[in-house]
């Protein structure tokens, strides 16, 4: 699958165990979309990374954790004009 772009929103240590929270925005295009098989199959995609990336950081001690800000759809025209970052993610 090819995601369009993975940008992080922001990132916030808070509490005790000053666990920080990185907040990402995902897009992807139409064509990832057709080729993944829909948009189900994207936020799957995008859900398993999460919770893979989660639980490396868990099983290291790392006080951190990635949540998704938010999963967009744009258009392949947009991702073709901003000339933007092509994450290939099997």
């Amino acid at each position: 699958m090819i995601i369009f772009g993975v940008f992080t929103v922001n990132a916030v240590c808070i509490g005790q165990n000053n666990e920080c929270a990185v907040r990402l925005l995902v897009l992807y295009s139409t064509t990832a979309r057709n080729t993944a098989g829909g948009a189900v199959a994207i936020q799957n995609n995008v859900n398993a990374v999460i919770a893979e990336t989660n639980t490396a950081f868990v099983n290291n001690g790392l006080p951190t954790r990635v949540e998704l800000a938010r999963l967009k759809e744009i258009s392949d025209n947009l991702a073709d004009e901003a000339g933007g970052i092509a994450v290939e993610n099997a």
